[in-house]
C-alpha cells in the first residue's frame, strides 16, 4: 500500500502530477481534454502543520510544544507556509501547478466521521443520503468516451469513494 510520505514524495518529484496526466492524454482520443486527478489522502494529518499559519500569533501561543518554527516554514505569501518536507512540492507552486484549498467543509457538518466520508464522497446536504458518489453521478451525465476501459483508477483502496455506486473504476492494491 501507498503510504502518504511516499505518495507525498512521488508527487514533490512530479511523478504523479506529471506522469498520470501525461499518460492520461497519450491514451485519449483525439480532441479529448477533459482529466481529473483527485488525490484524497485518507487518515490522519495534521494540517495547521502542513499548512502553517506562521503569521499567527496564536499559531504559536496554542502549539507551542509541536508548531514549525517560523525561519523553517516554506511561505507561500505572508500568512501562509507549508511544513519544511513538502519543499519538492514548491516548484510546483511557484510554476502555478499546485493549488492550496483550505477550510473546504460543508453546511451543518455531521460529528460522525463515518458519516462525513459519505458525505464528502456523494456530496450530498447533511439530511441527504445517496447511493452514487459525485464522480459516479458525473459520469451518467457526462460518459467517458465508449473505447475508455474505465472512468477512474483507484490506487491503494478498495473503497471506491466518488466513484461509487456504478462508475466503471480499475482498483489497484498495490501501484507496483
Amino acid at each position: 500500500m501507498f503510504k502518504r510520505r511516499e505518495f507525498l514524495k512521488a508527487a514533490g518529484a512530479g511523478l504523479m502530477l506529471t506522469v498520470l496526466p501525461n499518460l492520461s492524454w497519450a491514451l485519449a482520443p483525439a480532441g479529448y481534454k477533459r482529466l481529473l486527478v483527485l488525490v484524497e489522502l485518507k487518515g490522519g494529518n495534521d494540517g495547521l502543520n502542513t499548512v502553517v499559519p506562521y503569521g499567527s500569533a496564536d499559531y504559536y501561543r496554542l502549539r507551542p510544544g509541536i508548531a514549525v518554527a517560523r525561519e523553517q516554514v516554506l511561505r507561500i505569501n505572508g500568512d501562509i507556509g507549508l511544513h519544511p518536507s513538502l519543499a519538492p512540492l514548491m516548484p510546483l507552486w511557484q510554476d502555478k501547478q499546485l493549488a492550496l484549498l483550505q477550510g473546504v467543509g460543508y453546511p451543518d457538518p455531521n460529528l460522525s466521521h463515518f458519516r462525513s466520508i459519505e458525505i464528502w464522497d456523494t456530496a450530498s446536504a447533511s439530511q441527504q443520503y445517496l447511493s452514487e458518489g459525485w464522480l459516479t453521478r458525473l459520469f451518467h451525465e457526462q460518459p467517458t468516451p465508449k473505447n475508455f476501459a474505465a472512468d477512474g483508477v483507484v490506487l491503494s483502496s478498495q473503497v471506491l469513494g466518488p466513484l461509487d455506486g456504478g462508475a466503471r473504476a480499475v482498483v489497484l492494491s498495490n501501484p507496483q
